[in-house]
């Protein structure tokens, strides 16, 4: 193998290491923005569903009992 193609083969693998790094990274980055969307998605929901269940009178469930009563001073 002559110098030039050692080269070659050198630099071909760091773009292919540098190319696999950023495929992980964007990978990572849509997992992350998926689970915090997701997140705020229950987040809402769980808002919604507690105050449907003051409007309409009905008890609130221990999970909600749970926090409410962490977040009082």
């Amino acid at each position: 193998m002559s110098e030039r193609q050692g080269f070659l083969v050198k630099n071909g693998l760091v773009a292919g290491a540098a190319f696999a790094g950023l495929v992980l990274l964007m990978l990572f980055y849509a997992t992350v923005s998926g689970a915090v969307d997701r997140a705020a998605y229950h987040r809402a929901e769980a808002a919604d569903s507690a105050r449907s269940r003051v409007a309409t009178g009905a008890p609130p469930s221990g999970r909600t009992l749970t926090s409410l009563a962490r977040s009082r001073p």
